[in-house]
């Protein structure tokens, strides 16, 4: 695939995230069984939303896979409602000014809500991809957010096990070497 091809269209878009989880998919799944053959099992794969797809490469190879959920909790709680029941409710409030009450979330306004849960969605099919990952979640959650921050975030969904983990920050912002740096590290070890 050319460099930029997913910024020409939708189709280029769905291609390329069709083919970042084929070609992902079998690097990773080389990458756990390399492992295992040279004596340093995976033990548990950490995975992000960008990445929905290593959660099922590191089940069918027996490892356990945690998601990192890398927005705030309130945001996966919206998620996870609009796929349970509230899709309808959340996809009519369109309006900026309209109020939208969730179990356990403070009141939201329209402007609150993700995005990719209004009509004007222009890339439907990260939608549903959100959808299988939420369908497809351990109960354990690495959430960035801290539990000061988010108190009812964290503990709205009964049927998944928050756990604040942040703040995450970029790591220019601990060593200071490239104030360009904007990426994310993290060690759980």
């Amino acid at each position: 695939m050319k460099a930029g091809a997913a910024t020409t269209g939708k189709g280029d878009v769905q291609h390329y995230h069709s083919e970042l989880k084929r070609c992902g998919s079998e690097a990773l799944n080389q990458r756990i069984v390399n492992n295992a053959a040279e004596g340093c099992p995976i033990s548990c794969l950490v995975y992000s939303s960008f990445l929905p797809w290593a959660a099922a490469v590191a089940r069918s190879l027996q490892v356990p896979p945690v998601l990192l959920w890398i927005q705030p909790a309130a945001v996966l709680d919206i998620y996870y409602f609009y796929f349970n029941g509230y899709g309808e409710i959340i996809r009519n409030s369109t309006n900026p000014s309209y109020c939208i009450e969730l179990p356990g979330l403070s009141l939201l306004n329209g402007c609150d809500l993700p995005s990719f849960t209004l009509p004007s969605n222009a890339y439907p099919f990260l939608l549903s991809s959100s959808q299988e990952q939420l369908d497809d979640i351990n109960p354990k959650v690495l959430v960035n957010t801290f539990d000061e921050l988010e108190p009812e975030g964290l503990q709205t969904l009964d049927k998944l096990n928050l756990m604040g983990i942040g703040p995450l920050i970029p790591s220019a912002f601990l060593d200071e070497e490239n104030p360009t740096d904007t990426s994310f590290e993290g060690d759980v070890g």
